[in-house]
């Protein structure tokens, strides 16, 4: 794991001391930990490609054949790399033919240390044969296996950078279960504090050490592991993909925007249409959200200690969990999860969590669900609020519409949404939604100035149990999807999407699982709900009083049966299927008129007919 904020709000803007404590948070990413890598040649005395085929059996990010390795100790040069410093005078470490993973060789070193400062070292400084690569431009991921004696033993690797008297280290606290660990280390986030053509050294150490600890380590290797796992991530129109690179994954539609989640968190968004080269991170050095955050108070009557408290008195370390729950030319869904622990221990399934599931569609918009541990022992925050960040990209306009302003008429008055954006629209504006204002009536931008960065904080909601949920809309693209009414728009779309379709076959459920509002409508993923009747599906939307941007929609009770899909008379395309084999469609264009959609099934095991639907 390595050293991170939460949210830029842990930096300060709040301007709460434990805020500003809040940097030292650790966030462990569930998996492997990664190395450096070394000369190309595979090995010494074995069939270099029968060693290659081997690693590329065992480790599946090899799978692409381009990696390097740094370390194997199949063969003695290999030792040249390591060496212990130890102020304690009790280090050491040996080789041993049979100290590593048998699958890939079974020749590793066991070290010993004995004290916080002790280290194991591997750099270029003593060899002759086998040497270090310091340009690690090509690769994704750092692989390391680690061997523990036990459960809780937190190892710290740092990788230095740079020459020597100017040289800089980032470090991760990895907390080890019993046996062998596999670490991977994300390069692409080593990358935004270090110069990645420039690595001099490699580190492990206990910094909790107070007797000894024995250690084992094998098959450190750099891998470029970079690969598609839907869709194609080249610039295709608007079709969904998602990419794997190191331990990150990017989601997107070519052409649009792309969004790179690490660590279970939205921590890359580009513009593809004008920076297709994906050179500008529109939340560089941030996270976008939303994430919730504890509001400071200033009430004497909360107990000493629980005034300031945030996430991080519900334990130092987090381990952060994501992943892909549903792929397809509609939507991605992700799921991510946050467990915090004390340092040492691993997650217990009641531990205090943050939790969020993002729908993402090709039209920009993302729905998202987060809940979040709210109450925990002793620990009761009086306000927990939603941070959505991004980076200041030129001169910024922003836009706070709270609920309640009494120059507001109708369903405006309950409205909750803000904007950010670059005046000359040089980039797409961050667009956030509330789907009940109740939640978190209060809203405020907090700009760094120094950090080039621009937070909305929603706050304000009541809290009433052990965990609390928000239900939110961010979109991203295009770039005038905050100009003219279109926010004002997106938010009534959102907010009140029941009433404007009208079902003359079948049925609008009322009662699926993110519903929130009873109104047929999927808030937390972003569709309409349907089933069809006697294998037909009818209905017809009204866009007129009110545009409907991009809807989707998903039919229940429709796995395994063929479906035809009409808008106006004429076959939609494309369609899809969710998780359960249901399907799913999205109009591709705001609806802005009367539209008539039909829906034709057929079991897949019925007798072909003449009649084409």
């Amino acid at each position: 794991m390595t050293s991170a904020q939460a949210h830029p709000l842990a930096a300060g803007i709040l301007q709460t001391p434990r805020a500003r404590r809040a940097s030292g948070l650790l966030v462990a990413i569930c998996g492997s930990v990664t190395l450096s890598a070394c000369h190309p040649d595979l090995t010494v005395g074995t069939d270099p490609s029968a060693r290659s085929d081997r690693l590329k059996a065992y480790y599946g990010d090899l799978e692409s054949g381009r990696f390097a390795v740094i370390a194997d100790f199949e063969h003695p040069r290999h030792l040249e790399l390591f060496r212990v410093a130890s102020p304690s005078g009790k280090a050491r470490m040996e080789s041993h033919r049979t100290a590593g993973i048998t699958e890939t060789g079974p020749a590793g070193i066991r070290f010993t240390l004995t004290g916080p400062d002790d280290a194991l070292i591997a750099n270029n400084q003593r060899v002759s044969e086998w040497f270090m690569k310091r340009d690690w431009r090509d690769y994704d991921l750092l692989l390391m296996q680690l061997r523990a004696p036990r459960p809780g033993v937190e190892v710290e690797v740092s990788i230095v950078a740079g020459p020597t008297g100017r040289r800089d280290a980032i470090h991760s606290l990895l907390p080890l279960r019993e046996g062998w660990n596999l670490v991977r280390l994300d390069l692409g986030e080593v990358a935004e504090y270090l110069p990645l053509d420039d690595i001099a050294e490699l580190r492990w150490s206990v910094p909790q050490a107070a007797e000894p600890v024995e250690l084992a380590l094998d098959d450190v290797i750099l891998t470029n592991n970079t690969e598609d796992l839907f869709g194609d991530s080249d610039p295709t129109a608007g079709r969904l993909y998602v990419r794997r690179r190191g331990r990150r994954w990017a989601v997107g539609a070519g052409g649009r925007f792309e969004l790179g989640f690490g660590g279970g968190q939205i921590v890359q968004w580009y513009d593809l249409g004008a920076d297709p080269n994906r050179l500008n991170n529109l939340v560089a050095n941030t996270v976008m959200g939303p994430s919730p955050i504890v509001m400071p108070t200033d009430d004497p009557n909360m107990p000493p200690g629980t005034r300031d408290a945030d996430f991080t008195t519900l334990g130092e370390t987090v381990v952060a969990r994501q992943r892909i729950l549903e792929a397809s030319r509609i939507r991605i869904v992700v799921e991510a999860e946050w467990r915090f622990v004390r340092r040492g221990r691993a997650p217990a399934d009641d531990s205090p969590f943050q939790r969020w599931i993002y729908a993402i569609y090709p039209s920009g918009n993302i729905y998202i669900h987060v809940e979040c541990t709210t109450a925990f022992d002793d620990w009761r925050p009086e306000d927990i609020g939603l941070a959505v960040s991004r980076t200041d990209f030129g001169s910024m306009e922003l836009l706070v519409h709270p609920p309640a302003q009494l120059r507001d008429t109708g369903r405006l008055r309950h409205l909750a949404f803000a904007y950010s954006r670059s005046d000359t629209l040089d980039a797409p504006a961050l667009l956030f939604v509330l789907h009940d204002a109740r939640r978190a009536p209060d809203l405020e931008f907090f700009r760094e100035p120094d950090a080039r960065r621009t937070t909305l904080v929603a706050s304000g909601g009541k809290l009433g149990r052990e965990t609390d949920s928000w239900t939110c809309m961010c979109n991203v693209w295009p770039a005038n999807n905050a100009t003219g009414t279109n926010a004002t728009d997106q938010a009534l779309d959102y907010s009140y999407a029941g009433g404007r379709i009208n079902v003359t076959t079948g049925r609008l459920l009322t009662n699926d699982l993110g519903d929130d509002n009873g109104d047929g409508f999927n808030e937390r993923l972003g569709c309409y709900v349907l089933a069809p009747e006697s294998q037909q599906l009818r209905f017809t939307l009204d866009g007129r009083q009110q545009r409907m941007f991009y809807p989707a929609f998903s039919v229940k009770h429709s796995a395994g049966v063929d479906a035809w899909v009409y808008q106006d008379f004429t076959v939609l395309e494309p369609t899809a299927r969710d998780a359960n084999g249901d399907l799913l469609f999205q109009i591709p264009q705001v609806v802005d008129k009367e539209v008539t959609i039909e829906i034709y099934f057929r079991d897949r095991f019925a007798s072909a007919s003449l009649d084409t639907p």
